[in-house]
């Protein structure tokens, strides 16, 4: 019978690191680090045009890829309030308040 719940049962829980992943960087960065040494002579006897592939092709494992992002901008919907409720001196500060915030915008 299928899980109908949407909820996960067995597997990883969540933040659990996938055990084959971490054993194929392991071995990657155990390779590396033994290569490493060698590295600079390879490169030195690659043409020119295969120097810049190589170093592109590490470029995204250097430098993060920029991500593009999209701002938009949403305008606020206005409010309204029951003004009816305030008294008149709460009235007149709101009055100068609302001058106060139009001519500093101008």
């Amino acid at each position: 019978m299928a899980n109908t719940t949407g909820k996960k049962f067995g597997g990883r829980t969540k933040g659990t690191p996938n055990k084959t992943t971490q054993e194929m960087r392991d071995f990657m960065r155990d390779f590396l680090s033994r290569k490493f040494e060698k590295l600079d002579e390879v490169f030195d006897q690659l043409e020119p045009k295969e120097k810049i592939n190589a170093l592109l092709k590490m470029l995204p494992y250097l430098v993060p890829k920029q991500m593009q992002m999209d701002l938009t901008a949403t305008q606020k919907q206005e409010q309204k309030q029951d003004l009816s409720k305030l008294t008149d001196a709460e009235l007149h500060t709101l009055i100068e308040l609302t001058d106060k915030v139009q001519t500093s915008k101008n």
